[in-house]
Order: structure tokens, then sequence, then C-alpha cells
């Protein structure tokens, strides 16, 4: 990544528009627990608890490097709480545009330019996430955090990030008048959508390992399904985009213990292939 960013930031000099280019370097979330990473060794979230796929800070604090020469100010850090919705008000103000009507997005580039008292704030801040059950949290008056997750009616987890920036210590039974107001604006701001309905219920890891059965038929050279059972649920079979195969398709399966690879068994005579994969929990 070094590499690229400096081949980039190369690239603005020899085209002689480094001067009056606006660079921001960011993240879209926390660390995460993929691809053999050791969480112990590195400490990837310091302080903050949590990583990736977590409403803590851990999951969804990222830092934002910006540099654009005369305009913003060198060595300048700044405690502004802001989040990537930000980002469409302050593309729009960069570029002299508007933004849509009713749109709550707040443009930092008071922020980036120094003239912090210009800046508007937004009174909540607010994230939700759907794998492994709902969840909700928003931030209030850019101090008081509230998680809430398990039911639309969960108690809230209430936490100062400028006393507890690690998120230790649930402070709602403290401060009850602020743990019921992020409460209620938890439970009135969203906007309804049939491809975003929450399901609160959580499905961890041991959850995910009951899978019992799924059953994957390859069309040859055409497609292929998946359904998935959750058995013991009411939720409905959950049936897989269809996508592209070739003759040569192998599906593999990866879990972190064990791994196994599905390989399809051919049946004589008919053109289809099936493959399926019992677990044995």
């Amino acid at each position: 990544m070094d590499s690229y960013v400096g081949r980039m930031m190369t690239a603005l000099k020899e085209l002689g528009i480094d001067q009056n280019t606006l660079v921001i370097f960011t993240s879209d979330n926390g660390p995460h627990n993929e691809s053999n990473h050791d969480l112990v060794r590195f400490n990837p979230s310091g302080p903050l608890t949590g990583i990736k796929r977590s409403l803590t800070d851990g999951g969804i604090r990222v830092p934002m490097i910006a540099w654009w020469p005369g305009r913003i100010p060198t060595h300048v850090v700044s405690d502004h709480v802001a989040y990537f919705g930000v980002w469409m008000a302050t593309a729009a103000e960069l570029a002299h545009a508007k933004i849509p009507s009713g749109c709550d997005s707040f443009s930092f580039v008071p922020t980036l330019v120094g003239d912090s008292p210009k800046q508007a704030k937004h009174a909540f801040l607010y994230w939700e996430f759907h794998e492994q059950g709902f969840k909700q949290a928003a931030i209030y008056q850019g101090r008081w955090k509230g998680i809430r997750s398990g039911a639309p009616d969960a108690p809230i987890l209430l936490y100062d990030q400028e006393n507890d920036a690690g998120e230790t210590t649930n402070i709602a039974n403290e401060h009850p008048d602020i743990a019921s107001k992020i409460g209620d604006y938890l439970s009135s701001v969203r906007t309804e959508s049939v491809d975003w309905t929450p399901v609160w219920t959580v499905i961890n890891e041991y959850q995910f390992r009951q899978f019992s059965l799924i059953i994957i038929k390859r069309i040859r050279h055409f497609s292929l399904n998946a359904t998935i059972w959750f058995p013991g649920s009411a939720w409905e079979p959950i049936e897989l985009q269809a996508l592209p195969a070739s003759a040569s398709w192998q599906p593999k399966i990866r879990e972190a213990e064990p791994r196994r690879q599905c390989v399809p068994r051919q049946e004589p005579g008919n053109e289809r292939s099936t493959l399926a994969y019992a677990s044995p929990h």
C-alpha cells in the first residue's frame, strides 16, 4: 500500500497537478480477523474494542489523512467526529455542486481548511450492521456512544468516549437520560427497506456450523445454484443468485477447522452434476 500511494503521489507531481489535488487516505472499517491475521501479535485495534463487523470503535473508527498543499494546514490533528456519509456534501462543496434535497450530509471542508468554528455537526451519527444478528449504534453529541443488539427493545449499552475510548464500561445506569435519548433515536431513525429488514436473532459461529445440509446443483456450462437450509429455525431456504460456471468448475467450502473441498460427482446419462455436503455437527 505504501508503494502504491507513493506511485500515485509521484504521478500527480509528474502531471503538474499535485498542488491542486486533494488526497485523502482512509479505510472502510477497523482491522479484520481474516487471512490468518494474528490479532494478539499485532494488536491492530490498539486501545479500541472490537474489529471489523463490530459496532464498537475497533470496528468502525478509522484514521483519515488529508493532503492539499496551500489549502490544508500541516501537522494539524482534528477531533471532529464524522462518517463517510459526509463525503457527499464535502465533494459537492469542493466541486461547487448542490447535494440532493433531504440529504443530511454535512460538508467537512471547514475542518479540512482549518476553519473549525464554521464546521456544522450532527447531533447523532448512525450505524447499523446485519451480519450475526441486526445491531445498531449511534454517537450523540460527538461523545456518547450507544449500542443496541439482540432485540428492538433491548437496553442500550452506553459509553463515554471522551473518558473511555475503549468502550469498556457501560454507564447507562449513571446516565439514564442520555441512554433513553439514544434509544429513542435508534427506534425511529431507520428508513425501512425490504432489502435491509432487521433480523435480531444472533447467528454466532457455533450456529453457523449447524447448517446441516448444503446442496449445490450445477447445470453444466450454464449456472450454479445453491440452496441452504437452516434447521430448527423459522427462516425460509435461501436461494443464491445464479453464477456462471464452466465444465472445470470445482466449488470449495472453507472453514477455519476443518477445511473441506467438495468435488462434483458425475451422474452417467445426466447433463448435471450434483454436490452434497453434510455437516457432522
